[in-house]
């Protein structure tokens, strides 16, 4: 079985129910002709193909939206303009202080000293104690708020 009958055949696997399917495949991957045969095998679904240049605003999209989740911990940050698809950076100014670069990547959140971490939470808990002391306050008054 090549890959194109493989990959077919996981696609009508999981997508039996009217599902949007993203596929993200880098283009050097596959060709544009064999790309395009599998999009008309499987077009009468709702599907959205998407090239690695959709990557880049991926990790930019999702590293802007996980820091302005943690506004409450944060002084303030700044999402860097994507200079590779395969990763984000950002500046990140902590409550202490300090500003350190976090990268995200296919791996997950980075610090520049190579630290590794797969939350954007355990990044800010691990260089921030105000971060932490902040996450727990809210999380408790989101707890008091149910009661």
């Amino acid at each position: 079985m090549n890959y194109a009958h493989l990959l077919e055949s996981i696609l009508r696997c999981h997508c039996r129910q009217d599902w949007t399917l993203y596929i993200i495949i880098p283009p050097l991957m596959f060709s544009r002709r064999w790309m395009c045969t599998i999009y008309k095998r499987v077009s009468s679904r709702r599907w959205r193909l998407r090239s690695s240049n959709s990557m880049a605003s991926f990790y930019h999209n999702e590293l802007r939206r996980a820091l302005s989740e943690q506004t409450f911990g944060i002084a303030r940050y700044e999402v860097a303009t994507p200079v590779s698809p395969h990763e984000a950076t950002a500046a990140v100014t902590v409550l202490e202080g300090p500003c350190i670069s976090v990268t995200l990547t296919g791996r997950g959140y980075h610090l520049s000293d190579g630290q590794t971490f797969e939350a954007i939470e355990d990044l800010l808990t691990s260089v921030s104690p105000k971060y932490a002391q902040q996450r727990s306050d809210a999380l408790f008054a989101k707890l008091q708020g149910l009661q």
